[in-house]
């Protein structure tokens, strides 16, 4: 995090600033992935691999996606699975 981004005390969600809105609970890569298949998961561990290439991030699971986050949301998944 940097001087100027704010972590939600209630959930822990890394913000690049105060008091932005987000979904305010604890959602997981694993819960988001689970019952997509092998292929869903071969897909965002593609992906992470390929965003690792670009420097340090971090993973921010959300309700509707998974992004992956520098100081901002920068790349995301929103449909996973057999039909997107």
């Amino acid at each position: 995090m940097t001087a100027n981004s704010w972590m939600c005390p209630k959930c822990g969600a890394k913000l690049i600033g105060r008091n932005m809105w987000h979904a305010c609970r604890d959602y997981s890569v694993e819960a988001i992935l689970a019952g997509k298949g092998p292929d869903a998961r071969a897909l965002f561990d593609r992906m992470a691999e390929l965003i690792a290439q670009w420097g340090p991030y971090t993973v921010a699971p959300a309700k509707t996606r998974i992004a992956f986050m520098a100081l901002v949301r920068f790349a995301s998944i929103t449909r996973i699975g057999r039909n997107g």
